[in-house]
């Protein structure tokens, strides 16, 4: 943002509409980059995956749809538009600096930066107005961004737990050991855990567990309940 005050000041709006879009990049447009996804092993279901809609995750629909750099980043316009009520952010700045900069895209921080040429938004009526507008309302939304941030409080530490059973464990679709059984998981291999419960029926304690089982043709990300007694929490 410093640099797109700097190129404003300077008289080369169309760069600083570029440096504007950077800065919206970075702060919103990289969680939907869909090649986090693709670095994801468990395409989007970890916390390192992207927040893009479900259908654009997957590494098929990604070779079939991505034709360029900017098409990486799908935004879910509904989770956007939650997400900016949530932070106090204006939802009409927010689409107008979108609309009117250009896209630009990095997977990651030492990358290049790819800008897209629209000879649409370099037009030279109105240009120092729309470069004006957009420094403004950016500046604006980092702002008021950073005062929700601030404001908001949780848990510290990381939300996963590694764990490993102790035997042969069964994972069963619900928090019941009388129920369903979706997957045994071999003794000694590790999964990953967040939570525990009592059972649905009975007074036993379950965690509810993420475990990726590797060895078959296929790879399978399975979720579902192991009881406290079959792990082996690290």
């Amino acid at each position: 943002m410093q640099a797109a005050e700097k190129e404003h000041r300077d008289g080369n709006y169309g760069q600083c509409l570029a440096d504007c879009r950077k800065a919206f990049f970075v702060t919103f447009e990289t969680w939907y980059d869909t090649q986090r996804d693709l670095d994801n092993s468990s395409f989007g279901l970890l916390s390192d995956g992207s927040r893009a809609p479900y259908y654009a995750r997957s590494k098929d629909y990604i070779e079939k749809n991505v034709k360029d750099h900017f098409g990486y980043v799908v935004l879910d316009h509904a989770q956007v538009d939650q997400d900016l009520t949530k932070e106090g952010i204006d939802h009409t700045g927010f689409w107008n600096v979108w609309r009117l900069t250009p896209q630009v895209y990095r997977h990651k921080a030492e990358d290049k930066w790819r800008v897209k040429h629209d000879p649409r938004l370099y037009d030279e009526d109105g240009f120092q107005e729309r470069s004006a507008l957009v420094l403004s309302t950016m500046t604006s939304i980092l702002l008021a961004r950073q005062n929700a941030h601030r404001a908001a409080r949780y848990v510290e530490g990381h939300g996963q737990i590694n764990a490993k059973v102790n035997k042969d464990a069964n994972i069963y679709d619900r928090a019941d050991k009388s129920g369903a059984v979706t997957h045994v998981v071999p003794n000694g291999k590790e999964v990953w855990t967040s939570y525990a419960t009592e059972g649905m029926v009975d007074d036993d304690w379950y965690w509810w567990v993420m475990y990726s089982d590797k060895e078959g043709e296929k790879p399978v990300l399975v979720f579902g309940y192991v009881l406290e007694d079959d792990l082996i929490l690290t």
